[in-house]
């Protein structure tokens, strides 16, 4: 049980640093609560579809054919359920964790938590002027088929007028 608690804590500190380092926009974009509750989920999909799966494997094949000897990883589906619940409250007291850590930071360094600020947006008024920019692109695009659309029609009629 302890165990999956503290895999639950590490695996949520391990995936907040790849977000921060590897996609500090979608970090900034999506909010702390988002990527909080997102590290949860992950956790606990991680958890439950590898792990446990793992161990599923172990009882079924490994330990009875080649390791009897060895312990049965899982005693009943109330362990594997104890196990999945234990890892998902590691994640959330990771993510508590991390609150209380952003929380002590804002008070201790005012500035940089300024730095942070100014920094989300400038990332969230470049997604918007991406977003903008797109749109001017099909609204360009509608218009200009629009125009072709119309100028035709327009050729179609006088020629039907004017044949010559």
């Amino acid at each position: 049980m302890l165990g999956h608690f503290i895999f639950g804590v590490g695996l949520s500190f391990v995936m907040l640093y790849w977000i921060k380092l590897y996609a500090p926009e979608s970090y900034i974009l999506s909010g702390k609560l988002n990527i909080a509750r997102q590290i949860i989920e992950d956790v606990t999909i991680i958890e439950a579809i590898f792990w446990e799966g793992f161990e599923m494997l172990w009882d079924l094949q490994i330990q009875p054919n080649y390791a009897s000897w060895l312990a049965r990883a899982q005693n009943s589906s109330a362990d594997t359920t104890s196990d999945i619940i234990i890892t998902s409250l590691g994640a959330i007291f990771a993510m508590f964790l991390w609150w209380c850590w952003r929380k002590y930071h804002e008070k201790r360094w005012p500035n940089d938590t300024e730095k942070e600020s100014i920094e989300s947006a400038k990332a969230k008024s470049r997604a918007l002027a991406k977003e903008i920019l797109a749109t001017r692109k099909s609204h360009r695009k509608q218009i200009y088929n629009e125009f072709k659309k119309s100028l035709k029609e327009t050729v179609r009629t006088v020629k039907k007028i004017d044949p010559s």
